[in-house]
């Protein structure tokens, strides 16, 4: 992206994050450069980062532990800091923060975060890292998800 587009999308421009920031495989994210700046990882890390790769998804529908704590959410510390933290430090921590912590960290909505990337302790434990109305309105993982706590269906799997 250009810088314009960079600031824009660091700044909540609405437009710019449902094109640069949502929209993964978008005609707006396909330059490898674009992606990097726009603080999403290159295609690589968007398979095995920002969602459990092909393999994890098509295994049962389901990610293993290694899978969901890595790849799929980002760690306590990410989600923490995900208010304050800068770009490397938030991409760092975790190895990749999932596409809502690429948001708040990019964007900084207070609305988005309360709603959708902060998440209490019993959630974090169970790795779908939301609160209840978090699971509701965002990440929509079943009860069975909830309980089984290491894995989601395709749906949680992709939103969380």
């Amino acid at each position: 992206c250009n810088k314009k587009c960079l600031k824009s999308a660091t700044m909540r421009n609405k437009k710019c994050l449902k094109s640069a920031t949502m929209r993964l495989k978008s005609a707006t994210m396909r330059n490898k450069k674009c992606l990097k700046s726009a603080t999403m990882c290159n295609r690589k890390c968007l398979k095995s980062a920002t969602m459990c790769n092909k393999k994890c998804l098509k295994s049962a529908t389901m990610c293993n532990k290694k899978c969901l704590k890595s790849a799929t959410m980002c760690n306590r510390k990410c989600l923490k800091s995900a208010t304050m933290c800068n770009r490397k430090k938030c991409l760092k921590s975790a190895t990749m923060c999932n596409k809502k912590c690429l948001m708040s960290a990019t964007m900084r909505n207070r609305k988005c975060l309360k709603s959708a990337t902060m998440c209490n302790r019993k959630c974090l434990k169970s790795a779908t890292m939301c609160n209840r109305k978090c699971l509701k309105s965002a990440t929509m993982c079943n009860r069975k998800c909830l309980k089984s706590a290491a894995m989601c269906n395709k749906k949680c799997v992709k939103s969380a």
